[in-house]
């Protein structure tokens, strides 16, 4: 792929898709790096000291608990893979796209035909984005609990640990270490998904308000200016 392709595929936004783009990246990344260090069974501990299989089973029992669905780590991998498929894939879209809409600047027809079906193409992706963030958010509210409780009382069953032969269930009260930490990120995983919805909606509007054939040209700023086969220029 050469360097004026690159180019044109980040010109193929606006600027607040490439500003999604950069937030996503950093914010996928660093969320990833937190959640894989914190969600483990070492940091859970129990009290009474009971053994390692009761204590597995009431790590279980509080990971269902908090995580009805899969744990925020799956979930922000989804959405962070989902979310930059679909910008690198646009990307390459729009780099071939601008590409022909600037070799067809002498067939005005053409030239407004491809300029229409980019625009629609263009309010596609960022309604794909926008439904898809929406549903993430409505599956992580209603499937996470978002304030991590400091304490979890666990009940298992008497085979798991030794007990009293007239007694059925021991109760255990369990903490997590990261409680905290882990009910900060939730909410932020949250708030970081409404701003980039909110980005979204303000991307549509702004596509949606600029004419199709004014659209590559706002994409590509300066480049429409040279007259003289300005994409090899790039290369």
């Amino acid at each position: 792929m050469d360097e004026s392709l690159i180019r044109l595929g980040l010109r193929s936004q606006t600027v607040l898709g490439g500003i999604q783009l950069i937030l996503i990246t950093i914010f996928g990344i660093t969320l990833i790096a937190f959640l894989k260090s914190t969600y483990n069974r070492e940091t859970f501990t129990c009290e009474p000291e009971t053994n390692s299989i009761t204590k597995q089973l009431c790590y279980d029992k509080y990971s269902s608990a908090m995580n009805h669905w899969f744990p925020p780590l799956y979930f922000v991998v989804l959405t962070y893979v989902v979310l930059v498929f679909l910008s690198i894939s646009f990307m390459l879209y729009g780099a071939f796209t601008l590409r022909q809409i600037e070799r067809d600047r002498k067939d005005e027809n053409n030239q407004s035909t491809k300029a229409d079906i980019f625009k629609r193409n263009y309010l596609l992706h960022v309604c794909c984005r926008l439904i898809f963030i929406v549903v993430m958010i409505g599956i992580f509210c209603g499937n996470q609990t978002l304030i991590v409780p400091k304490t979890y009382k666990c009940s298992v069953a008497a085979v798991a640990t030794p007990i009293p032969l007239n007694q059925t269930e021991t109760h255990l009260h369990c903490h997590d270490q990261h409680y905290r930490e882990k009910s900060i990120f939730n909410i932020g995983i949250i708030v970081i998904k409404v701003f980039i919805m909110i980005l979204c909606i303000i991307e549509f509007m702004q596509v949606i308000l600029t004419p199709a054939d004014k659209l590559p040209e706002k994409l590509l700023g300066l480049v429409f200016e040279d007259d003289e086969n300005p994409l090899e220029g790039e290369k």
